[in-house]
């Protein structure tokens, strides 16, 4: 959508009508919710107005120091078959965070499973036997009390419901995950389909708001191009995303261009907690076979004052002189060695700070860098330095940029703002290749080097229909993958040297690479498909490869013909969509260019 700007027209048109966007960032602690209000018709473009915070209302979840202003409790408290108590916790429940019940219900993959260990352990702890049914109740029963308030906001600001509906989750999640939490969701939501269901990762989401919301907060006013660093530390995981950016004046949203994949590692505040808390069951258990309810209420007693005291926890010797912290637990307080706190934090954090040093390495070499920090330990101090201590040691030219500097009053809705906004986005393939003057070309991998330093235009939407030919040299075998580009002038300039792309403004279209197995003088090309996609997000494209043989060129295979895609929250062309992972996408393909060899 191009126009974002922040104000009414004067006179409303007849055809106008209003639509309304609904984003929803699970978090481990706290689930924050976020709607957009979205202007179409009328004499101008559908502009988007600013995201507004879903507000819990619930007085009991205001007295929970996990949560901050108008967040709902993603606390799950679980109970035993019919009613019935679980032995262990307190009150005879079972305390478990709405993102760890995901883990719990869907089938993990190997892979899943050696990166979130933590979730594993957490399961096979005393008096948290864990039923799949009792986990899917108790997270509709927290989507429920969101749509609730959904429908109260919408009904006092006589806005009609949502018209598709936004989840955050970590950029590592896979098929499994996704689907049980969309069944969920749809049976919530039940009047939207699946295709208005849409998934966007809590980073992306971070920089769709960053972009929309408070850009000059990280860019400097006027024309720049610049390399963003997102890095947001949550409750259970930690993930990294980064953007090239272009932010021109003129604009309401500087350009975005994801570089790369999301990285997603397990650890974090809740992590912490965490094993602060099994450190604190331990205790006790050394002295008596089992926990009593007491003890059960002392360790909760416990966590809660943790919770407070981490986010002014500094381990170093001049903070506490007296040898021990301190916990405040409500008349008394409990004397902890702040060693062992400190090594349950680096327990904890090992993954995410050490995934966050490496992404500032590679920041370090981008033009223009940015360096965005976005989670509720950001508000330590002690992790503050750690974080610009990282930044100090590489060199990096900019100072970190901490996003709950930025607001007081739901500083915790970016997220969920940001996937509002990607939600409300609804460019169709055809028109965002239109008007960013996207170019796919074909990228030459040579052995040992994986990447060339060019790559040449196939395709763009100026040309669609005949595309671009290259001619190369072939000797027996080329490998080639498919790149797309986005950044180029609105326009070839003379003698189109446009049709030459460098690299480093590229994404990989084909996640893996392609076989030509020829001799000679070949060229490829990519044009449009004569045939319509299924739906409106969907265009095709034929790819084509002649051969030139005693003067006249002829197919080496027949045309391969695939799908275009647009994804709103990474801003990208892609080979896939939604429902269609890009490990399928590819093999399809490859299979499809093997089967049209002649």
């Amino acid at each position: 959508m191009s126009s974002r700007k922040r104000f009414r027209r004067g006179a409303e048109q007849d055809n106008e009508h209003v639509e309304c966007y609904l984003g929803i960032d699970l978090g481990s602690s706290g689930t924050r919710a976020s709607i957009v209000e979205v202007t179409i018709g009328g004499l101008t473009e559908p502009f988007v107005d600013k995201a507004e915070a879903v507000e819990n209302t619930n007085l009991q979840d205001r007295q929970d120091t996990r949560l901050t202003l108008g967040e709902f409790s993603s606390t799950l408290l679980l109970r035993g078959e019919d009613g019935a108590t679980i032995e262990g916790e307190i009150g005879g429940q079972v305390r478990l965070s709405a993102k760890s019940a995901f883990y719990s219900m869907a089938e993990l993959t190997k892979t899943l499973k050696a990166k979130y260990r933590h979730i594993e352990a957490m399961k096979s702890r005393p008096g948290r036997r864990l039923v799949k049914r009792q986990l899917r109740q108790a997270l509709i029963g927290l989507l429920t009390r969101i749509k609730e308030q959904v429908h109260q906001t919408c009904q006092r600001k006589r806005l009609p419901l949502p018209k598709r509906v936004g989840l955050t989750v970590p950029a590592d999640w896979d098929q499994g995950l996704l689907d049980a939490y969309q069944g969920i969701a749809m049976e919530i939501f039940d009047y939207l389909t699946q295709e208005q269901i849409v998934f966007c990762s809590e980073t992306q989401a971070l920089m769709h708001y960053v972009a929309m919301d408070c850009r000059y907060m990280l860019f400097d006013e006027g024309d720049c191009r610049s390399t963003v660093l997102v890095a947001d530390f949550g409750g259970h995981t930690a993930g990294v995303v980064m953007y090239d950016t272009t932010n021109k004046h003129s604009q309401d949203k500087p350009f975005l261009r994801e570089i790369g994949l999301p990285h997603v590692v397990e650890g974090g505040s809740n992590v912490w907690e965490d094993l602060f808390r099994n450190w604190r069951e331990d205790v006790r258990l050394g002295t008596k076979p089992q926990l009593t309810k007491d003890d059960w209420f002392e360790v909760e007693q416990e966590i809660n004052a943790f919770n407070t005291f981490k986010r002014q926890f500094n381990p170093h010797p001049d903070a506490n002189s007296s040898g021990a912290v301190d916990i405040p637990v409500g008349t008394h307080s409990i004397k902890v060695d702040p060693a062992k706190i400190l090594a349950l934090f680096q327990q904890a954090f090992e993954g995410p700070l050490r995934l966050v040093q490496e992404a500032i390495r590679e920041l370090k070499t981008s033009r223009n860098p940015r360096f965005l920090v976005s989670g509720l330990i950001t508000e330590n101090q002690y992790f503050r330095t750690i974080i610009r201590d990282m930044c100090k040691e590489v060199g990096l030219d900019c100072e970190p940029s901490f996003a709950s500097d930025w607001a007081a009053a739901y500083r915790s809705h970016m997220i969920s703002s940001g996937c509002a906004y990607v939600t409300a986005d609804s460019t169709d393939v055809k028109t965002y290749l239109e008007n960013n003057n996207v170019k796919i070309g074909v990228q030459f991998v040579q052995p040992y080097v994986y990447k060339d330093i060019t790559a040449h235009a196939l395709y763009s939407k100026a040309t669609s229909k005949t595309g671009y030919w290259f001619e190369f040299q072939c000797d027996r075998q080329r490998v080639i993958r498919l790149v797309c580009c986005s950044t180029l002038p609105a326009t070839d300039s003379e003698g189109d040297t446009a049709a030459e792309l460098n690299i480093d403004d590229c994404y990989d279209l084909t996640p893996g690479t392609l076989k030509i197995n020829a001799t000679g003088t070949l060229r490829i090309r990519m044009r449009d498909d004569d045939r319509d996609g299924i739906n409106a997000n969907e265009t095709r494209v034929i790819l084509e490869l002649e051969k030139l043989r005693n003067g006249v060129w002829k197919h080496v295979w027949n045309p391969v013909s695939f799908s275009l895609y647009y994804d709103a929250s990474s801003n990208h062309v892609l080979l896939y969509d939604r429902h269609t992972t890009e490990e399928a996408a590819m093999r399809r393909l490859r299979e499809g260019i093997r089967l049209a060899y002649k």
